[in-house]
Parts: structure tokens; C-alpha cells; sequence
């Protein structure tokens, strides 16, 4: 008996993908710099903090979309994005492998943070 997948639980597991990248990710950054905080939150949260910054990412699976902000150290940025079925994702308008946006938001955490990638 094999189970098919509902397109529900393959968004679920593409963000969990994601979100393991992203956390991946801000280890290595702390290893160059400003060490980086991943608390443990609820299956479509994900917080990570660097010096006096927070990237926060909430993300619906249903839709295949979310929602990211950075805020602390006089700084406030925010945007969307969306993980397709093929593993990529679209953040700011521009479609790239979920590697590198990762790294673009790791970057944009830890920029002026004292950290870097």
C-alpha cells in the first residue's frame, strides 16, 4: 500500500527543508562573526537572531506562501515569498534555488551585524 502525498505535505516538507537551510546557514555565519540564535518555535515559525537583530519567517503551507522581517539595531525590513512544488523558492520577485535564498536572507540579517557568510 503506498500513500500519495497531498500537495499540503509536500509544501510542509519543502519548508522544512528551507528552514533547515536557513538554520544551517546561520551556523556558518556565527563561525564568521556575531553568533546566531535559532530558538525552537511551532512547525511554521522560524526565529533567528544575530547581535541585536531578529529575522522572523512565518510561513502558511496551504498557500505556498510567507512572509520574512528584520527588525532591531534601527533597522526594519519585510518581505514575501512563496516555495513552489520544484523546490525553488521566489523571494522579491526573483526565482532561485532555496540554497541561495537562504543565504539572501542569512545575508541581510547579518549585514552591519558583525557577521557575514
Amino acid at each position: 500500500m503506498s500513500a500519495t502525498l497531498s500537495e499540503t505535505d509536500v509544501q510542509i516538507e519543502l519548508w522544512r527543508s528551507f528552514s533547515s537551510l536557513l538554520k544551517a546557514y546561520a551556523a556558518a555565519a556565527s563561525l564568521n562573526g556575531t553568533e546566531h540564535h535559532v530558538p525552537d518555535l511551532d512547525e511554521e515559525d522560524l526565529q533567528i537572531r544575530a547581535g541585536g537583530r531578529t529575522l522572523d519567517i512565518l510561513y502558511h503551507a496551504p498557500t505556498q506562501r510567507g512572509q520574512w522581517s528584520i527588525v532591531g539595531d534601527g533597522v526594519r525590513q519585510e518581505g514575501k515569498f512563496q516555495l513552489t512544488s520544484e523546490g525553488s523558492i521566489v523571494l522579491e520577485g526573483a526565482a532561485l534555488d532555496m540554497d541561495h535564498g537562504a543565504i539572501e536572507l542569512i545575508a541581510k540579517l547579518a549585514k552591519d551585524a558583525g557577521a557575514s557568510l
